[in-house]
């Protein structure tokens, strides 16, 4: 479930520069454009009125936007404000646990109920500069 709201793209770049250096000693880390993922973001968590910016986006041109080289960001950003949406509502806002989600009336075989369970675990873990220090 795609619950938690994405940071402004401002405070990604923010967090990228200051955790960038320690989370790659940790880590394996993939880069990818903050641009692209908002978008993605978006797509992902957008419901019906999402399927007018797709359509915009491609009337506008948008062909093959997952190469980096296609890819544009000021395209979509238009094509969501010709559609009179916030890329914002998709991106920057938590969403309730109670709130009705598009992809609902899929069923794959494991309840909602579950994934919300296993949320409110993981809310009780913590982490510090040292990694995990409460473990379910």
């Amino acid at each position: 479930m795609n619950l938690l709201a994405v940071h402004s793209q401002t405070r990604i770049y923010a967090l990228k520069s200051d955790y960038f250096f320690w989370l790659r000693s940790v880590a394996r880390i993939i880069l990818r454009s903050i641009e692209k993922s908002a978008i993605e973001c978006a797509l992902s968590r957008g419901d019906s009125r999402v399927s007018d910016v797709i359509e915009e986006a491609w009337k506008a041109g948008a062909r093959f936007d997952n190469w980096t080289d296609h890819f544009d960001y000021d395209l979509w950003v238009e094509a969501f404000n010709r559609s009179g949406l916030d890329i914002g509502f998709y991106t920057t806002r938590d969403i309730g646990l109670a709130e009705v989600l598009p992809w609902d009336i899929i069923d794959i075989g494991i309840s909602k109920e579950f994934f919300i369970s296993e949320y409110r675990k993981a809310e009780g873990i913590s982490l510090d500069n040292k990694g995990y220090d409460n473990k379910i």
